[in-house]
């Protein structure tokens, strides 16, 4: 069991670690918001052309992962504002989260209260929202097993020689 740790306001290590980093590691990363219009466009314009039905069927699964992956980029972009890495503003960064989130249903105050909150409180620890099974929880519980195998990117043998792989680390670590 881990021990039980007391977290600070977010201020208290931003203000103990701010002289010790380069100014431009705080610095907003406004450029990314020209992904955007760029993201919207894809989505508005490869969903027009499949309701309209100007594109051969078999052009519209490859429309259908287009929007997806834009889907995913709208995503990614409200998360980053919403960490306020790009815009300082709140009332930009709630509309651009309102953006990103609204296709899954998800608003900026949640998003705030569960990602910021409840898996940045937790990074790495076994209660993480976020967190991937751990190598004993996958061995040990059948739904964590299940979980990894249907729904991760890697095949079996991966899992297999990335098991292997720690488990080697881990002796060797252990005879230090």
């Amino acid at each position: 069991m881990l021990p039980t740790t007391t977290l600070l306001p977010r201020a208290a290590y931003v203000r103990a670690l701010r002289p010790d980093l380069p100014a431009r590691l705080f610095e907003r990363a406004r450029s990314r918001l020209w992904f955007l219009p760029a993201h919207l466009a894809v989505i508005t314009v490869a969903s027009v052309a499949i309701a309209c039905r100007w594109v051969p069927w078999f052009v519209v699964p490859v429309l259908s992962l287009l929007i997806g992956a834009s889907f995913a980029g709208l995503t990614f972009i409200a998360h980053e504002v919403l960490h306020g890495a790009i815009v300082r503003s709140k009332r930009l960064q709630y509309a651009i989260g309102w953006l990103g989130f609204l296709p899954f249903v998800v608003s900026p105050r949640l998003w705030i209260a569960w990602h910021n909150g409840d898996h940045h409180a937790r990074t790495n620890l076994p209660d993480d929202p976020d967190a991937y099974p751990t190598l004993e929880d996958y061995d040990s519980q059948r739904a964590a097993r299940f979980s990894v195998n249907a729904f991760s990117l890697s095949s079996s043998r991966t899992t297999v020689s990335a098991r292997a792989s720690r488990s080697t680390i881990r002796s060797r670590v252990r005879s230090r």
